[in-house]
């Protein structure tokens, strides 16, 4: 997941793909977060299952997908896309994941721009 104002990225370990366990780790990171709005998705499977539309009426956001106009969800598959190549650099070079990841979120998208960190949290 990622939040789209900010560029944020939310990674989690998880032990499959299923709906329920992404709906567990989704509810986890609202807990952990807030409560959006909407949430994009591409609508595969996990996103619409019953438990995870139980999910979005229980915790009252919007999910909202473009099935047919994938650029309609070109962030967030870029996204998973710089994530997954930062992880797949860690595991090769040996270093700790969690330093790639932070430096991924504290670095500035542009120089007009300030980090995703900086944006989500409003400090640095």
């Amino acid at each position: 997941m990622a939040c789209y104002y900010s560029k944020f990225p939310f990674v989690r370990k998880v032990k499959d793909l299923i709906a329920k366990t992404i709906t567990t780790v989704a509810r986890g990171l609202l807990a952990e977060q807030r409560i959006p709005e909407q949430i994009i998705c591409d609508n595969g499977t996990l996103f619409t299952s019953q438990e995870f539309k139980k999910l979005a009426d229980e915790y009252g956001f919007n999910i909202t997908s473009s099935p047919h106009y994938p650029k309609g969800h070109g962030f967030i598959e870029r996204q998973v896309q710089a994530v997954k190549r930062t992880l797949v650099k860690c595991r090769e070079t040996k270093e700790d994941p969690n330093m790639a990841l932070l430096s991924l979120r504290a670095t500035q998208l542009r120089a007009d721009m300030k980090s995703p960190a900086e944006l989500l949290n409003g400090r640095k």
